[in-house]
């Protein structure tokens, strides 16, 4: 979080204010704000181990229980 807070400080958002036309501000503003956001909390995958037990027969876990 601190990370993100310092990078937004830093920027000086001139790019967004260039233009008179209000979708264009906000499309840059959101793509700053966007980029600066993705590059402090990138994108962590996680895999979630899956245990088939398909192949296990009715009579056998009944026997295992």
């Amino acid at each position: 979080m601190t990370e993100f807070k310092h990078s937004l400080s830093y920027e000086t958002m001139d790019s967004v204010f260039e233009c008179d036309d209000i979708n264009t501000i906000f499309n840059s503003f959101f793509d700053t704000y966007l980029r600066i956001l993705y590059s402090s909390f990138p994108l962590i995958t996680i895999y979630k181990a899956t245990h088939d037990n398909s192949w296990i027969m009715i009579g056998i876990k009944t026997s295992s229980k």
